[in-house]
């Protein structure tokens, strides 16, 4: 059970989460490239993080007003800003800046990721290191249990049963 649950297999889940949680932003720009087109828009509105920025634009495409999903940039933008975007022609609110693709984010995530799985499954293939021990026929540690010490109840318990099987009233026939 210890080889199941243990360390490498924590390794593994933590590796495909941070593998897997820049996916749909790979997704969104795989998209983007599909159906790209170029539009100038407005930041609307800026959400500050600890980490990273996350930034609203609008813009005019096919004749009405689309205000974008949430982009992050390298760049320091701040609202009003105008600022060119390369969009998704069939779903226009899929925006990023013209000439980005992935932020340093993605790349750090799934970097971070795939050393991890890496490294779990590196353990979970060599398995666990086992220390030789001397004296043994296979040079592998055995684990000995110790034989039960008998109490004065289990010496009466056998005398009884001896005693039963001994007794020479016993009619054979």
């Amino acid at each position: 059970m210890a080889s199941i649950v243990g360390g490498d297999t924590v390794t593994i889940c933590v590796g495909l989460f941070f593998l897997f949680l820049p996916v749909q932003e790979v997704v969104h720009h795989r998209k983007i490239d599909a159906h790209q087109v170029e539009v100038t828009g407005t930041i609307s509105w800026v959400s500050r993080g600890r980490l990273t920025d996350s930034y609203y634009a609008t813009y005019t495409y096919g004749g009405r007003e689309v205000e974008s999903d949430s982009f992050t940039t390298e760049r320091y933008l701040t609202e009003s800003d105008t600022v060119c975007l390369e969009i998704d022609s069939t779903s226009p609110e899929r925006a990023r800046p013209c000439g980005e693709r992935y932020s340093f984010r993605t790349f750090c995530n799934i970097t971070f990721g795939s050393l991890l799985l890496l490294s779990g499954a590196w353990t979970h293939v060599k398995g666990p290191k086992r220390r030789k021990s001397r004296g043994t026929i296979t040079g592998w540690r055995v684990r000995r249990t110790k034989a039960p010490v008998p109490t004065a109840d289990d010496a009466a318990d056998d005398a009884e049963t001896v005693a039963e099987t001994a007794s020479p009233t016993r009619n054979p026939g």
